[in-house]
């Protein structure tokens, strides 16, 4: 009787230990499950982007007059592109050289009339319409 005892005690340790284990491990499971769900939306006042060494390559944020702006730079940090919308919904799109000023324009202006301007190494029109 009592080695029956002492196995029926053992089979209810052993059958205890397997269901709690099992529990935990479900449990983790649901729980890192729920820690890993992606965000829908993300909220920053800028975003930048570096590179593996460390430097800023892309900046999506409000620059002044509170203009949004998307810009990208070279690996010197130096803003080769800009996206950018005005609060006065002027928009645009400029392109620079490195040590230059903007050689490529494509905009449009607060009343909806497009521009494109092209300028030479001495910030010089090259070509400007309308």
């Amino acid at each position: 009787m009592q080695d029956r005892l002492a196995r029926l005690e053992r089979h209810n340790r052993r059958l205890t230990l397997a269901v709690t284990t099992l529990g935990l491990a479900l449990a983790s499971t649901l729980l890192m499950g729920a820690i890993r769900r992606p965000t829908d939306e993300v909220q920053c006042k800028a975003l930048i982007v570096l590179d593996d060494k460390g430097n800023r390559r892309a900046l999506l944020g409000v620059a002044e007059a509170d203009q949004v702006a998307l810009t990208i730079a070279d690996s010197k940090e130096r803003t080769r592109s800009s996206l950018f919308v005005a609060d006065n919904s002027a928009a645009g799109l400029s392109i620079k050289r490195p040590k230059d000023h903007a050689r490529v324009i494509l905009g449009v202006d607060p009343d909806s009339r497009p521009a494109l301007k092209l300028t030479s190494e001495a910030d010089k029109p090259v070509f400007l319409a309308p």
